[in-house]
């Protein structure tokens, strides 16, 4: 069901950004709201709360939001409160930022090393041609994993 419900919304965003040709600056948006929403729990809680009436938190979000983020983003942040999907929510980003990614053909790739990389190791991996042939650019994000003390 969530799978549902956040391709539905995450669709719908998808579709009012594109036709205004704002995808990327969306996306980019959502990340930070994302950001500000997972540092303030607070705030999840408060949407979450079964004792609090909608209307109260269709205020909140209105007053928190409203006029620091575009009003399609407002917008889907009223439609979720609403419909009582505000659980869903980075779900939904989640969807609305692969589907962008897909349409800009962007991938990443992640790579796991067990020594630490220098500056020349890193710059050869980042070189390398990792991206399937449909990809027009990729990132690569490199960690080096100490091994543990007790191995």
């Amino acid at each position: 069901m969530a799978k549902l419900v956040s391709k539905t919304y995450g669709e719908a965003l998808y579709e009012v950004a594109a036709e205004a040709g704002r995808t990327s600056e969306l996306m980019e948006e959502i990340r930070c709201v994302g950001e500000i929403l997972a540092a303030n729990p607070a705030f999840d809680e408060l949407m979450g709360h079964p004792g609090i009436p909608k209307q109260e938190k269709l205020q909140v979000v209105e007053d928190v939001f409203r006029g620091r983020i575009s009003d399609e983003l407002a917008g889907l942040l009223e439609i979720v409160v609403t419909k009582e999907r505000y659980k869903e929510l980075p779900a939904i980003f989640a969807y609305f930022t692969d589907r962008v990614k897909e349409e800009q053909r962007t991938g990443m790739a992640y790579v796991t090393t067990a020594v630490e990389l220098d500056a020349a190791q890193r710059q050869a991996v980042e070189a390398r041609p990792l991206r399937p042939a449909a990809m027009r650019a990729w990132r690569c994000i490199t960690r080096w994993m100490p091994r543990s003390s007790a191995e």
